[in-house]
């Protein structure tokens, strides 16, 4: 059965069916990506034109300030699980009694040492200094080895982590709430990482922490492009121990931990594994979210914002999107890398807004036959190349094959992007590229990726 991706808060889009496809490149402007699928029509049918359907609400008075958003058609295969128990479908018949129980082999892992890594802010004319804790993991996550099932002491986790996670609550100019979320507090001077699709420009946000305090939150900044936001509260509150996806394998365990459906009484914890890495999700404003970790740790409304735990209790990704369908959850989790959500955090703090690096090619992912022919495992070939940007200035041609950006590994257009976006607007950077079957070196100076729109 087909499924599609949705926001944990309830805000929806469709995957694209083309999934060997092109990938939106990084070109010099929207006009120079493809275009979004066909298969969105739907939403501009609910949604208007534009996709976001404010017309619809232009009036405070028409919603309820918990009303849900409007259902897509009955064949959309990816929903939001709030949307479940507005759906009168009949229920699904009853399972045979006996079921199959599969096991899960764990084994010990070692508990990485953590180290408090000091920062010094400076606020104001005085220049008040702050020093700023960020807990992060020294050693990688061992392998497990053992077939032990009871190698990962949850319990323990869930325990240093809880006082770390948040309930987001976003507030109209009015009072009612009409979103909440989930947040991590990754710095010990109050500042928290969440999802920008969480919070509602123009909106009040407090948070709600894992013992019943309701603290007033200030939005720093946000991102789209990679659905980052950072909030800040005036406490102090315990940071997350920062761990890494560098190391992480498919199968390890993974501890789901956040707010969702705004339950009282702290953070929800659950279990699963690491299904996949490296996951890509299409966006209805034509956009992708790169390098997603997967899970089937159960993960609910609200969670948007949440934490992805290793076996060590480190964070490895921020929770952002669920798989469900007609007949309920489907057990596909998505989180976006820590790597990701801290780069961009500390743009935000530092600069209030995130600076992504440009290259300006679309691309698109090496055929697995042409790759077997080359001796390599893959790569993106470059099939456009934006007017005056950065890679046209460098000389890179439609048709060369992008094999890796200053030594790491590109094996597809996502990795290329990925890679792109997380170096710095004016940083200079080797591409190894293969042209007409010669391996070339071509220097870029990156610039920064102008703003959507």
């Amino acid at each position: 059965m087909r499924a599609r991706p949705r926001y944990l808060d309830g805000t929806s889009w469709l995957q694209s069916p083309d999934v060997e496809g092109q990938f939106p490149g990084e070109g010099s402007s929207e006009q120079n990506e493809p275009s979004p699928h066909e298969v969105f029509g739907w939403w501009n049918e609910i949604h208007g034109a534009d996709g976001l359907g404010f017309s619809d609400f232009d009036d405070p008075d028409d919603l309820e300030s918990t009303a849900p958003l409007p259902l897509a058609p009955d064949d959309r295969l990816w929903r939001h699980p709030s949307e479940l128990s507005l759906l009168d479908e009949p229920e699904p018949p009853k399972r045979p009694a006996t079921r199959l129980l599969l096991g899960v082999a764990l084994a010990t892992g070692c508990l990485g040492a953590t180290i408090g890594a000091s920062a010094m802010l400076a606020f104001g004319s005085g220049r008040t200094v702050e020093r700023v804790v960020e807990r992060e993991l020294v050693a990688p996550v061992t392998r497990f080895a053992s077939t032990s099932a009871t190698a990962i002491d949850v319990v323990a986790i869930a325990d240093q982590a809880r006082p770390s996670i948040v309930r987001v609550e976003v507030r109209d100019e009015t009072g009612p709430i009409i979103g909440s979320g989930s947040g991590v507090v990754f710095r010990d001077d109050g500042h928290i990482l969440t999802n920008a699709h969480v919070i509602t420009e123009g909106s009040t946000v407090e948070v709600v922490t894992h013992d019943g305090r309701t603290l007033p939150a200030v939005l720093v900044g946000k991102d789209t492009l990679t659905d980052i936001a950072v909030l800040r509260v005036e406490d102090a509150l315990t940071p997350i121990t920062l761990g890494s996806t560098g190391s992480t394998r498919v199968g390890e365990p993974a501890v789901a931990i956040g707010s969702p459906l705004r339950l009282e009484g702290g953070p929800t914890v659950t279990l699963g594994v690491v299904s996949a890495m490296g996951r890509s999700l299409a966006r209805p404003d034509s956009l992708w979210l790169y390098d997603l970790v997967q899970t089937d740790a159960p993960i609910s409304p609200g969670s948007s914002g949440g934490a992805l735990l290793d076996a060590n209790g480190a964070l490895i990704g921020i929770t952002t999107v669920i798989a469900v369908s007609n007949v309920g959850a489907e057990g596909l989790g998505f989180a976006t890398p820590v790597e990701i959500a801290h780069d961009v955090a500390v743009d935000l703090i530092n600069d209030g807004r995130a600076r992504h690096g440009f290259l300006g090619v679309g691309g698109e992912d090496l055929r697995a036959e042409r790759a077997d022919e080359l001796g390599i495992t893959g790569g993106s070939v470059v099939t456009s190349i934006g007017e005056d940007s950065p890679a046209e200035q460098a000389g890179v041609q439609a048709g060369d094959l992008i094999v890796s950006v200053d030594g790491a590994s590109v094996e597809s257009m996502a990795a290329l992007v990925v890679l792109i976006r997380r170096s710095e607007p004016g940083q200079n950077v080797e591409l190894h590229v293969i042209r007409d079957g010669e391996r070339l070196t071509v220097e870029v100076e990156l610039t920064e990726r102008p703003e959507e729109g």
